[in-house]
């Protein structure tokens, strides 16, 4: 059985569909190009986070480097208490003979 829906209430029902398919494309473009704005901007944050932590790696590196060093030099100054203190061990030894 059809039914006879007047050409009017048709016309606008064909017009609201429209123009809820047009606002909703365009409110679906705001709402990705606004996610898409809130990423960049995740992105550069992570970036400038990189940035600090590869300064703060290569101020770390810098402090091993040296730190390094100072390791070399003090092991260099034992051996050299070593042999020196051997050295009087015997010639304390040769005194006690």
């Amino acid at each position: 059985m059809p039914v006879n829906v007047p050409k009017q209430l048709m016309t606008r029902a064909v017009v609201w569909l429209v123009l809820g398919l047009i606002g909703g494309g365009l409110a679906a473009d705001l709402w990705l190009e606004r996610d898409k704005r809130s990423l960049a901007s995740h992105v550069e944050q992570l970036q400038a986070r990189l940035s600090a932590v590869d300064k703060d790696v290569a101020a770390l590196r810098a402090r091993l480097a040296a730190a390094d060093g100072e390791r070399k030099q003090l092991e260099e100054q034992l051996a050299a208490e070593r042999k020196l203190r051997h050295g009087y061990e015997e010639v304390l030894s040769r005194g006690q003979k």
